[in-house]
Parts: C-alpha cells; sequence; structure tokens
C-alpha cells in the first residue's frame, strides 16, 4: 500500500487515514458508490486490499440500518439485506485496523428505493401540531423552544410502513408563512416570530398538515 506522509493543520480525510500518513489501495470495490437496489434486496460488499500492509481485520457496518460484522481473513467480504421498510440513502463503512491499531477507512452510499408496484397509500406527520416560541436573541435554553423535527411515515401497498422524514425518500417541506415559521429540506421547523402558519409535507400525491403557533416567549 502506498502512503504519502503529510502534515495535517485541519480535519482533513482524504480516502483514508493512518496514523498521520494518506493511504491508498484500501477500497471498498462492490457494490459500486451510487447504485440502486430495493427493499429485501441481498447486498454483497467486496473490499480491495494491497498486501503490502498487514490488517488484523476489517470492521464493516451500514450507518441507517445498523448492520455489522467483523472479518478477520481476507477476502474481506460483508453482507446483509436490505431492511424491508427502509428506504432512502445508507452509507456502507469499511475501516481496517492495522498492525499498530491505527484504522483506515472506506465508505460508498447507495441508494434504495421501492420497486415500481410498490407505492404510497397513505402519508402520517408526527406531531400534527406545534406549539414553539419566539425567543429573544442570547436567551439561556432558546434551542428548546424555538425548534421542532417533523418525523413523516409511509404506509405503502405491500402493507409495509416505512419512515419517509428525509428528502432522499421523496418528502419535501413548505411554509404557509416563512415570517411566522420556516422549514428546511428535511422538516426542521423553526420559529421566525409570533403568530400561525401551517407546514405541508408531501410525498407524491399525498400531502398532510401540521398547525404551527408561535407564542411570546414565557407565554
Amino acid at each position: 500500500m502506498k502512503c504519502v506522509k503529510v502534515v495535517v493543520f485541519t480535519l482533513l480525510i482524504l480516502f483514508s487515514i493512518k496514523s498521520g500518513d494518506i493511504c491508498f489501495g484500501f477500497e471498498i470495490i462492490k457494490p459500486e458508490s451510487g447504485a440502486t437496489f430495493h427493499p429485501g434486496d441481498k447486498i454483497s460488499v467486496e473490499l480491495k486490499t494491497e498486501a503490502t500492509e498487514i490488517l488484523n481485520g476489517v470492521w464493516f457496518y451500514t450507518q441507517k440500518m445498523s448492520e455489522s460484522d467483523f472479518d478477520f481473513v481476507p477476502p474481506y467480504i460483508f453482507e446483509f439485506t436490505v431492511h424491508p421498510e427502509f428506504t432512502g440513502i445508507e452509507t456502507i463503512v469499511a475501516n481496517g485496523k492495522l498492525e499498530d491499531n491505527s484504522i483506515i477507512e472506506s465508505r460508498i452510499q447507495i441508494n434504495v428505493v421501492l420497486p415500481n408496484n410498490i407505492v404510497l397509500d397513505k402519508l402520517m406527520v408526527e406531531p400534527p401540531k406545534i406549539y414553539l416560541s419566539k425567543v429573544p436573541e442570547g436567551t439561556h435554553g432558546a434551542h428548546y423552544y424555538v425548534n421542532k423535527q417533523l418525523d413523516a411515515l409511509g404506509l405503502y401497498s405491500d402493507g409495509d410502513r416505512r419512515e419517509i422524514t428525509s428528502s432522499s425518500s421523496g418528502t419535501s417541506y413548505t411554509s404557509s408563512n416563512d415570517e411566522v415559521v420556516t422549514v428546511s429540506p428535511e422538516g426542521y421547523v423553526t420559529a421566525q416570530a409570533v403568530g400561525k402558519a401551517k407546514v405541508t409535507v408531501s410525498n407524491g400525491n399525498y400531502s398532510a398538515t401540521v398547525d404551527v403557533v408561535v407564542k411570546p416567549y414565557g407565554n
């Protein structure tokens, strides 16, 4: 494995890091980053390593589906099944442990989408109504009152309920009055001024609304 010595003054991750070295030749080669899969698909993750580095094993894991495995000897392969209820972007990570206990890393992202024959039947959003406060700048504990994360859940034609809060699942958010509340692409609602507004949550042909009330701080 060819390593180039660098001096790191800020947090910089390029490919993988080994004790201050940037190392090449440790990478996930299957599946390709950006590949598309469906819920229920079986995925085989293959890792390419160069023989000049001696590994004491590789830990594979997925960030959202919480699948993991440790492989002690080559060939380093990680197999798992996509959760039936999961859709969206998933990150697959491989961490290699070297003889000096330092770690090198490779990661890819895959996209999980539903087959065309599975469609959304109902969209549900929690909570259906939220109360926030307009808090003066610099007020201690302001973050407890001015923000709220919405959660979107979809009931699909195959009978499964799927968490579809993320924009990567096709869900979008709009506020009826941005001067009162704003909402991020991921459903994070923030109070801007005292008043009332509605947040519309949409996915495909379905939508749901959430009533938002912003009160003066302390009321």
